[in-house]
């Protein structure tokens, strides 16, 4: 055997290796995130929503709402891989965010209301 066919075969099992070790750091981002924040800012309407802000650590859900420049905690959250649900009992609401286009549905009432709004996203 020559010194080469050994060195070369060394090689690949450092490269088999490394693929090894680094292929779950970077398939596994949500392990390695503390928390993640996501905003929404909406135009103006007719219920008044401003700000729809959500926390995420580990499985832990936390949210608020600003409806009329009132900051009102969410009191249920439910998430799936589509939709997330909001819901507030006083003021009744219920939030449907689309995750696929960021539409945000607004239920009070027996009224329906499509808002627009501008998503940001940040995690650490």
């Amino acid at each position: 055997m020559s010194f080469f066919y050994v060195n070369s075969k060394l090689l690949k099992k450092k490269k088999i290796l490394v693929f090894l070790f680094c292929f779950p750091l970077l398939a596994c981002d949500s392990v390695f995130t503390r928390f993640s924040h996501l905003n929404y800012e909406c135009e103006k309407n007719i219920i008044r929503v401003s700000e729809i802000w959500i926390t995420k650590k580990l499985q832990l859900l936390k949210g608020y709402v600003v409806i009329n420049n009132t900051k009102y905690n969410i009191d249920t959250i439910e998430e799936s891989e589509e939709i997330t649900i909001l819901r507030l009992n006083k003021p009744e609401l219920k939030i449907e965010i689309n995750k696929y286009n960021d539409t945000v549905l607004i239920f009070k009432d027996r009224n329906l209301l499509n808002l627009k709004c501008k998503r940001s996203y940040f995690k650490m």
